[in-house]
Parts: structure tokens; C-alpha cells; sequence
């Protein structure tokens, strides 16, 4: 709003007392660096602001402003998001953390199968042993039985009841079938990715940097109801 442009010095980073540093809706570009270890004070978010957000006012040349330690991200639109991540993208990103997922989903069922192998063989034992007892149309109807009701609780039509046949191909459509989901999920997965430099993410800016107020106001309407 001070109509300050190009790069700022590298000399603010010697500002080690600095306690509000908003600098959007300038022409700045390049990378802003501050002093490490400048802690937010009573402005919190809102105490250090550029535009380092995407859409940039300049395009994808130079882009937006490089700030690593800045709190708050604006852009061309004059709309700003807090820089701070989450807990889980702390960790990993949400591709990383889709195939960990993943991971554990295929470990659970593979667990549950062999349960329910083991399960099958110890019924399988009991019936041999009182089969003597049990007449050869009754165990024939009890499997069939059993078998309607493994399908109708997987779902009468789905791709994935070809998982209780013993058909090679029906295996392999249904393995495709679970590959593609995968693959079309994926670019949802990296849209939702956390990274206020990169226009093609998702994120929805819902901050607005008000220039005659130091304080930065969340107009978002996403409530704990809302998340409920």
C-alpha cells in the first residue's frame, strides 16, 4: 500500500526486536528474510505479512514473495492465509500420508484375512469331526448360505464381491477396479496439498489484511458445526 517495489534488504533480518513487519500489497519481490527466532507478539498472524501468496501480482515470473518466516501469505486478490501448518502436514504431506494410509488399509486386511482363514479352518475342523452327525445337504446349504451372506454384507453387484471367487479374471478386474480408484483420487489428494505459492492448490484464502488495521480478520464461515 506503500507503493515499495523490488527486493527489500537483506538488513531487515538484523531488526532482532521486530514485532509487526506487513509489507503486502507492494510491488515487493524476491525473498524477504527475517531474523530467525522473531516470535509473533500480540499480533500473532498478523505480524509478519507479504504477498507470498499465489496468485502473484507479477505472475509466474518472478512469482510470489520467498518468506519462510513470515506468518501470513497475501496475493494479487488482496486475500491472505496463515502460513502455519497443521499437525499432520507437520509430519508429512497428504500424498505422503494418502500411501501410509494405504499402506495400513492393506496391512488391516491382510490381518483380517488371516483371521478368517484361521477362523475357517478351525470351523472346517470341528465340522470333520461331526460330520457323522451332520447330513451332506446340510453342510451344502449352510456354505451356500454363508456365501450369499458374504456377498449380499461386500454388496450385491459390486466389483468387489469377485474378490470371494476363485476366477483369476475376476480377480484381476477387481484389482484394475481398485487401482483406477486410486489413481483418480490422487489428484484430489495433491490439490489439497498445503502450499500458499502453488495457484493450482485448492486452498481457499478466507483472510483479508485490511490496509488501515493491524490486525489481519479471518472472514471464513466454517464453524465447529460446520466440521461436525
Amino acid at each position: 500500500f506503500n507503493q515499495f517495489q523490488r527486493e527489500v534488504p537483506p538488513e531487515v533480518e538484523n531488526l532482532k526486536k521486530l514485532k509487526l513487519f506487513q509489507a503486502h500489497g507492494n510491488k515487493i519481490t524476491g525473498t524477504v528474510t527475517l531474523s530467525e527466532g522473531l516470535v509473533p507478539d500480540k499480533f500473532s498472524e498478523s505480524s509478519f505479512v507479504t504477498d507470498c501468496g499465489s496468485p502473484s501480482l507479477f505472475g509466474d515470473d518472478p512469482g510470489p514473495v520467498d518468506c519462510a518466516s513470515c506468518t501470513m501469505c497475501c496475493n494479487e486478490f488482496e486475500e491472505c492465509f496463515p502460513t502455519e501448518k497443521n499437525a499432520l502436514l507437520e509430519w508429512k504431506d497428504y500424498e505422503d500420508f494418502g500411501f501410509i494410509l494405504l499402506g495400513i488399509v492393506l496391512a488391516s486386511m491382510f490381518a483380517v484375512n488371516g483371521v478368517s482363514s484361521l477362523w475357517d479352518h478351525r470351523k472346517k475342523s470341528v465340522r470333520d469331526r461331526s460330520a457323522r452327525t451332520l447330513t451332506t445337504e446340510y453342510i451344502r446349504q449352510k456354505s451356500q448360505a454363508d456365501a450369499k451372506y458374504a456377498i449380499k454384507s461386500m454388496g450385491e453387484g459390486s466389483v468387489y464381491s469377485f474378490f470371494l471367487t476363485n476366477n483369476i479374471l475376476a480377480w484381476f478386474f477387481a484389482l484394475a477396479t481398485v487401482a483406477l480408484q486410486f489413481w483418480l483420487l490422487q489428484p484430489f489428494i495433491i490439490a489439497a496439498e498445503f502450499d500458499l505459492s502453488d495457484d493450482v492448490k485448492d486452498l481457499v484464502y478466507t483472510w483479508k489484511c485490511d490496509r488501515v488495521s493491524d490486525k489481519c480478520e479471518d472472514l471464513g464461515d466454517l464453524t465447529w458445526q460446520g466440521w461436525f
